[in-house]
């Protein structure tokens, strides 16, 4: 194989990816009748498009449902193409940021915070370690 006109380049790192979860123009309306395993399953096409693009190694942020995880294996596994993925799992954020899912919605549709969700939520809970914020949703 002659390629003297080619140039090597290593495997590149993108250290803030979300292949369970691309944006596109339906994005925001997706959410409301997607389930998880359609974001799973088009995360395998997203996981071959950025191996093709050059990246060998992913960090996959803010998937609440570990579809990651299951990605990962199923790359591991020979079972379909991708990078190598270290995720993240699950987001933590202030409630109403950008990690809290039920922001921008109406009152009605938020539910009540729940410390699994992931959110902050100011001062520790009696009795927590110093310096530890209360997680809720």
């Amino acid at each position: 194989m002659d390629l003297a006109d080619a140039t090597c380049l290593p495997g590149l790192i993108d250290s803030h990816t979300h292949l369970t979860g691309e944006t596109s123009p339906t994005g925001y309306t997706d959410q409301f009748r997607w389930n998880i395993a359609d974001y799973a399953i088009r995360s395998t096409v997203y996981a071959k498009r950025t191996l093709e693009a050059g990246f060998t190694t992913v960090r996959n942020l803010g998937d609440g449902d570990n579809a990651s995880i299951s990605l990962r294996n199923a790359i591991n596994n020979g079972i379909v193409p991708g990078p190598r993925i270290s995720p993240a799992g699950g987001a933590i954020g202030s409630t109403g940021g950008p990690a809290d899912g039920t922001a921008g919605q109406r009152a009605d549709r938020q539910g009540h915070a729940q410390r699994e969700d992931g959110r902050s939520h100011g001062p520790p809970e009696p009795g927590a370690e110093a310096g530890t914020a209360w997680l809720a949703g």
